[in-house]
């Protein structure tokens, strides 16, 4: 839910002022859930992997692992 609204926050705002005009600024999220027994690489890998989803079904959207 955080990363929902950081992510809508941003897609909200004014943009960004480029030399080429106002340019809009999107974000994308992969969420991954700590499992009990996990290594620090493990999650952060499942985040990453979250996250290149995110990008491969749009962009501007938060993805969270299975």
């Amino acid at each position: 839910m955080i990363a929902e609204r950081l992510r809508a926050m941003v897609a909200s705002g004014c943009g960004l002022e480029t030399p080429e005009g106002v340019q809009d600024v999107t974000v994308s999220f992969g969420v991954a859930q700590l499992i009990s027994g996990e290594s620090l690489d493990d999650i952060i890998a499942r985040a990453d992997g979250a996250l290149r989803q995110a990008k491969d079904n749009g962009r501007n959207r938060v993805e969270c692992s299975g």
